[in-house]
């Protein structure tokens, strides 16, 4: 299954409530952030 960011799965499909979907959403967006940071370039100063 492929997610498109922004886009909201489709959650009753999988059989989840709406408590394990928001803190589904919640992870992915942890993720996305986590990606994100991986992708940026490091800006931070060498030390």
């Amino acid at each position: 299954m492929h997610l498109q960011r922004g886009k909201p799965a489709d959650f009753m499909q999988d059989g989840l409530n709406e408590a394990d979907h928001a803190a589904y959403v919640q992870a992915e967006d942890m993720l996305w952030v986590m990606l994100e940071d991986l992708l940026k370039p490091d800006d931070r100063p060498e030390t």
